[in-house]
């Protein structure tokens, strides 16, 4: 059901016994209006959508044992009809002529996905995908528990607006707010569909659904995927109970997909093997198996706590992850199966909470007084560089990763950092702009000094999560503007990119610091980020005139070092759980991360083995250590 916003009151409450509306239409037509005029009878609502004075379209809800909707000029004929009758009444309200455009497109929609749930994924991981592909469309929320029905409305994936209506008050929708949505979906649980405007197309018409046969790689996706759920399953309940609800579910979901009616035998699932020698649509192959797991998982969910089992699902999911990423994203396998890419790291959740609930309170560290100066960029830059380089000389330590904080913050040198810091507030970053390699050497350093100066501002002493929201508020003023950690690793360095397991990108689009990111993200950065952590690679000062060279070296320090180790007996990778996290980074132009490993270490011996056995390899994620890198 597509709510329509209320939009400014014109007239309300108008008794049909006393108002004629081709006459009233005939009104609103001279006056040029837009907007819509409400019909409303006793389980009836019809609406007349007017722009510059046009009767443009209509849409009609009849409620009963079965419910009717009707569109076009259909309804705009039943719905003058109906308002002959005496006993309804009408509602007139104003909306901008663009808006009603749009309202139109959306209304004549088609769905891209239907049923998703609450139980396998989440708003937040709806809404991402309509914004990730540029979609215009509206997610269709029904809240459970009778609590009422959402909409979400985007233009080019841009959230334009967010509706709520009570269930016995249909099709005028109130103004909320995505939170409140997120919120209720959460507490109540609720079903999505997703309806994207007629004029993108959808899903089932890309071309990877463009052919009729199921490609061999998608078989083996799949199967891996049942796998994992399989492998994790039998470990919280007993040995064969994943095949035991497997064989329960098929003959439900068999009417829909008849590839899956286990008396045909198109399909098998045995022995962690999948067998498929039907004739079924790639669609229909990859919505029936989407939604036999869902079915799986649910009913799993049911027996076991989803706090133990969900983060060991997407532990043992995140190698096919890796196999898989590109076929992953073209089926967006992301936001269907969503529990399978969930990062369920206690911490983080924490953490994201405190953001739902709380309203960030920037800590700006530079804000001492310098008085007036007239000190040039140049200088700003050389006395920056100079203090950040004996602060590394003095108080880290490369050999054992760790840096002297106690000692550190009572140092001279420590007040020396401070006053450059505060001489930041006097530069303009825009300086940078059109030398890239000037550019991306400051930030990397500002980002990892301010991480430093966050531990000892906090006084931390175990953990950066020790402190609530570290990396949103921890903040440096530059010029005119504000930057938190945030903002400088996935704002500026990584090209205004989400955070991972976050909705939206990190400036709006209206932000004006959007011009100083960078054009052209490095994933090579994520070998140089110091979170202050044990896992974080060394920390090391990055001067523009050799940038490049001191970035490969680097990466390849942090791969032989704590980012990554080999095990050459089992053929297995492990790598630092951040890799996961940024996995999309490195992915781009259709490579893997893989291959930035084995591209990175070409000239050592571990890039040779990893060279001459890459098909044999299995990929897996360390668990990552938020202690803190010293004392």
């Amino acid at each position: 059901m597509m709510l329509v916003p209320k939009g400014k009151v014109v007239r309300e409450n108008l008794s049909t016994a006393y108002t004629h509306l081709e006459q009233l239409v005939e009104g609103l037509q001279s006056k040029r209006f837009s907007g819509y005029c409400h019909v409303s009878f006793w389980e009836y609502d019809g609406i007349l959508f007017f722009q510059a004075g046009s009767l443009i379209s209509g849409l009609e809800e009849i409620r009963g044992r079965n419910t009717q909707t009707r569109k076009g000029q259909t309804a705009i004929n039943n719905i003058l009809k109906k308002s002959r009758e005496k006993d309804g009444t009408l509602n007139l309200y104003q909306l901008p002529a663009k808006r009603v455009s749009s309202l139109l497109l959306i209304m004549n929609g088609v769905p891209k996905y239907e049923e998703l749930s609450t139980d396998l994924t989440s708003l937040e991981k709806v809404a991402g995908l309509l914004e990730r592909e540029h979609l215009s469309g509206f997610i269709e929320i029904f809240l459970e528990d009778d609590v009422g029905i959402g909409n979400l409305f985007f233009s080019e994936g841009s959230l334009t607006d967010s509706l709520l209506v009570q269930m016995d008050n249909p099709l005028i929708g109130d103004s909320t707010t995505f939170k409140h949505l997120a919120e209720l979906c959460e507490t109540h649980g609720a079903i999505f569909n997703v309806y994207q405007s007629d004029g993108q197309k959808t899903v089932s018409t890309g071309k990877h659904f463009e052919t009729k046969t199921v490609p061999l790689k998608a078989v083996k996706l799949f199967e891996a995927i049942l796998n994992s759920l399989e492998t994790v399953t039998d470990t919280h309940l007993k040995p064969g109970t994943f095949q035991t609800i497997l064989k329960k579910i098929l003959p439900q979901v068999a009417d829909s997909y008849a590839f899956l009616d286990p008396f045909i035998g198109d399909f098998r699932y045995a022995n962690s093997t999948l067998h498929y020698e039907g004739d079924a649509t790639y669609r229909e192959f990859v919505d029936g198996l989407c939604d036999v797991i869902a079915k799986i998982l649910q009913i799993v969910l049911g027996r076991v706590s989803s706090t133990t089992f969900l983060p060991q699902l997407s532990k043992a999911f995140e190698s096919v992850v890796t196999l898989y990423p590109h076929l992953i994203e073209q089926l967006e396998l992301e936001s269907r199966l969503s529990a399978f890419f969930e990062h369920y790291d206690a911490s983080q959740t924490t953490e994201e909470h405190e953001q739902q609930k709380n309203v960030l309170t920037r800590k700006v560290l530079n804000l001492q007084g310098i008085g007036v100066s007239d000190i040039g960029s140049d200088s700003i830059l050389r006395e920056f560089y100079r203090v950040i380089t004996l602060l590394t000389e003095k108080y880290v330590d490369p050999a054992n990763n760790t840096i002297n904080y106690s000692t550190l913050r009572k140092t001279r040198e420590f007040q020396q950092y401070q006053t450059a810091t505060a001489f930041l507030q006097q530069f303009d970053p825009s300086v940078l702009a059109h030398h890239p390699q000037e550019q991306t050497a400051f930030w990397l350093n500002l980002y990892n000094f301010l991480v430093i100066d966050g531990i000892i501002e906090f006084s931390i002493k175990s953990s950066v999560h020790d402190e609530k929201e570290f990396f949103k508020k921890t903040s440096y003023r530059l010029g005119e503007y504000i930057f938190s950690l945030d903002d400088i690793e996935h704002g500026i360095l990584r090209n205004n990119q989400r955070r991972p397991y976050t909705l939206f990108h990190q400036f709006s689009g209206t932000d004006p610091r959007k011009v100083l990111c960078l054009n052209i993200p490095d994933p090579r950065l994520h070998c140089c980020f110091v979170y202050g952590t044990v896992s974080s690679p060394p920390l090391t000062v990055y001067t523009p005139n050799n940038l490049d060279q001191q970035i490969n070296r680097s990466v390849t320090r942090y791969l032989q070092g704590s980012g990554m180790r080999v095990d050459r007996k089992t053929k297995t990778v492990w790598l630092s759980r951040s890799f996961y996290w940024y996995r999309k980074d490195f992915e781009k132009k259709k490579t893997t991360l893989l291959d930035f490993i084995i591209r990175a270490l070409q000239k050592q011996d571990v890039g040779k083995f990893l060279r001459e056995n890459r098909a044999n390899l299995t990929l897996r994620f360390m668990d990552y250590d938020w202690n803190l890198n010293g004392k």
